[in-house]
């Protein structure tokens, strides 16, 4: 225990918790915005929660956040009016690519292949995606939706009802990277995503991102960069992506090279020298 200065959480245990507060070093907790969002809480969710709120304004020297979204979602439940706080977006490694051989996912080079990726949940909202695309017009098209979860069989359902099963395919857990790398289009219709890491990810390889409003920080990721890809609800999604596809020259290299270069302030390098700081600050 004397070897260290600094003891990092990075969720919370009651048992660690009580524990670290018998060796007197400096502590700090990272939230990663997993709230249960959508989800029903138990009475032991509720317990639990309290004696993290006990735990981080009492005895934790300061916190981090994955985003905005996720520091305001912690203050509110938590209140962490004493406490130090900072926001840290998470790192990705740079200059991602993947070695499998190209057209993997796509079926021609003129389709337009869009694509969503996450664990298919309800709050993940893949059934808004899904509703927007079946409103598009133009037949050169198609999305894939990576993911598993238990809400698979209903957007499976969802698409056969729209009758658009030759448009979307479910994919289940694959290579996220090629597929990102294959498409023309990136969508998360996430609710209160803490983070969005796919972002990111999509935005390295220069790809265009389209989020909605209430996006949580995924919605921060998309925002500054392209304002217009920030979206209120599904006729708008279905809008803008049947404006897209006739025109694939509308992605020129400027706008590629402006996502690859604003992506690169999210770097692993960029994350643990702020993390640093943070060390020295306490």
């Amino acid at each position: 225990m004397a070897k260290f200065d600094v003891l990092h959480f990075h969720s919370y245990n009651p048992v660690l918790g009580f524990a670290a507060k018998q060796i007197g070093k400096k502590l700090v907790y990272t939230e990663h915005g997993n709230f249960g969002i959508g989800r029903k809480k138990k009475l032991n969710d509720i317990i639990v929660a309290w004696m993290q709120k006990q735990f981080l304004n009492k005895r934790i020297d300061a916190i981090t956040f994955n985003s905005e979204f996720t520091k305001c979602e912690s203050i509110h439940r938590f209140g962490l009016s004493r406490t130090k706080k900072e926001v840290i977006y998470n790192g990705v490694p740079l200059n991602l690519s993947s070695t499998t051989s190209a057209h993997q996912f796509r079926k021609s080079e003129k389709e337009y292949l869009i694509v969503a990726i996450g664990r298919l949940a309800q709050v993940k909202r893949f059934d808004r995606l899904i509703s927007a695309i079946s409103t598009i017009p133009n037949s050169n098209f198609r999305l894939i939706i990576m993911g598993t979860g238990p809400e698979e069989m209903p957007l499976k359902n969802l698409v056969r009802d729209l009758k658009i099963t030759d448009k979307v395919n479910f994919v289940g857990q694959g290579n996220s990277l090629q597929l990102i790398q294959e498409s023309n289009l990136c969508v998360i219709p996430s609710q209160g995503e803490a983070l969005g890491l796919v972002a990111i990810e999509a935005y390295q390889q220069g790809k265009q991102v389209l989020v909605f409003e209430d996006g949580g920080g995924v919605t921060e990721i998309v925002k500054p960069l392209e304002p217009f890809s920030v979206l209120k609800n599904e006729r708008e999604l279905g809008e803008l992506i049947s404006t897209m596809i006739p025109d694939p020259t509308l992605e020129t290299e400027t706008k590629l090279n402006a996502r690859k270069t604003y992506a690169a302030q999210f770097s692993m390098q960029m994350m643990s020298s702020k993390i640093k700081n943070i060390y020295l600050s306490i």
